[in-house]
């Protein structure tokens, strides 16, 4: 995001933020599994068949992240809650922050075969090499992890379903961190559709730029406990009648956060979100309305704030034309909010923080669109921000007003050799 930065003699901020990332993911596998060979009827041709019994899978991954903050003429008064003695800025002030990280992962993979169902199972051990680096600090952790999923996927028109996953660090800057998610499901058919209750918990160290800050004229360094969230979630989908609803719990412990004075706190308390998302879907012929609905709960003096209703619905004609060889899409979208106090930015520390003086309110916003495809050409446009011929940008953030009207345009071919 830009910055916001009062300036009244120049047309530019002198105050600039920049980030920068960039990663890479490269994934191989190797089958083991038995080679045999068939004769078709007449012995003429040979046909060679491999049926993988296991296989080994290595993912290397890495990515880097570069945060730099500048304000060229600094005034002490912006910046006098982190100042311990009295400082005359007679140069720019300024942040470097990086963090690399670089990763391997090596798993073994099967099929897990339990009264005659198969599931599909992996076990491995991954090493991450975490490089954090700013002003004042230069370290370098090695953080060891196993992990291990067992997915039991859908092979009939009703049976239950099962899918679980486990990962633990135990060396290194993340030590103790864990993620352990499961949830069970009940396939009913395509007419009666499926339903899944399922958990997730995890416990992170907390994040890097949030616990240790530098800058050439001071330096923040905070010690946090781990941040824990707890993901409890029911779920219906329906294919056949276009239907999903989905019941979210939350629960944050130890939540960390930035409020208006810029320090970086830890919630005292457990923070409980309650989140409720339906999908539907209505079709007549060649008129389709798509509507999703979320309806969200949280406390009210929480530094999470968010809206208690938000929607996005489209009214679309969708039809096959020209001999039924071209697939068109066309017709419009609407997005809406209901007011609550959305969080400040903060461009020093290129995050966001809690406010609860200024509530955002917005009138919907209206969009056009227009998609067609044949074959493996996609094109689409669209007309974003129409309620700007009528009233004034909607307001994202405090001070950050959302696009002016825009026209986007979108093409896709694949080739086929």
């Amino acid at each position: 995001m830009p910055v916001y930065y009062e300036n009244a003699t120049t047309s530019r901020s002198s105050v600039t933020n920049y980030f920068r990332n960039g990663s890479f993911q490269f994934q191989q596998q190797y089958y083991f599994g038995k080679k045999d060979s068939v004769l078709n009827i007449d012995s003429t041709e040979k046909e060679y068949r491999f049926t993988p019994v296991f296989y080994l899978k290595h993912l290397l991954y890495t990515q880097h992240n570069y945060y730099r903050y500048k304000d060229v003429a600094p005034d002490s008064i912006d910046y006098q809650s982190f100042l311990q003695n009295d400082f005359v800025f007679g140069d720019s002030l300024f942040s470097k922050n990086f963090h690399t990280q670089i990763g391997n992962a090596f798993s073994v993979n099967g099929d897990i075969r339990f009264r005659e169902k198969v599931m599909q199972a992996e076990i491995g051990y991954g090493i991450e090499i975490e490089h954090i680096k700013n002003m004042n600090l230069n370290r370098q952790f090695y953080n060891n992890f196993v992990f291990a999923n067992i997915k039991k996927p859908r092979q009939s028109e009703s049976e239950w379903l099962y899918d679980a996953h486990i990962k633990l660090y135990f060396t290194g800057n993340a030590i103790g961190n864990f993620l352990i998610q499961a949830e069970a499901g009940r396939s009913m058919g395509d007419k009666t559709g499926t339903a899944i209750v399922g958990f997730r918990q995890c416990l992170q160290t907390a994040p890097y730029l949030l616990s240790q800050y530098a800058t050439n004229y001071f330096e923040q360094k905070i010690e946090f406990g781990k941040q824990s969230i707890s993901h409890l979630y029911i779920a219906y989908q329906n294919t056949n009648y276009h239907t999903s609803i989905k019941l979210n719990y939350y629960l944050l412990g130890n939540y960390l956060y930035r409020d208006s004075s810029l320090k970086t706190l830890q919630y005292g308390s457990v923070l409980p979100i309650t989140q409720l998302e339906l999908n539907k879907t209505f079709q007549y012929k060649t008129i389709v309305l798509d509507n999703q609905i979320l309806l969200q709960i949280s406390k009210a003096a929480a530094p999470i704030q968010l809206p208690l209703w938000s929607s996005v619905h489209r009214i679309a004609y969708q039809n096959k034309i020209l001999k039924r060889k071209l697939l068109m899409a066309t017709g419009v979208e609407l997005r809406y909010n209901t007011p609550y106090f959305a969080n400040n930015y903060a461009p020093m520390y290129f995050s966001f923080v809690t406010q609860y003086q200024n509530k955002i309110r917005n009138i919907p916003e209206l969009s056009y669109f227009f998609n067609f495809k044949v074959k493996r050409f996609r094109a689409a446009v669209a007309f974003d921000q129409l309620q700007q011929i009528f009233t004034r940008n909607n307001i994202n953030f405090p001070t950050y007003a959302a696009q002016n009207f825009a026209i986007r345009f979108a093409l896709q071919w694949a080739f086929v050799n």
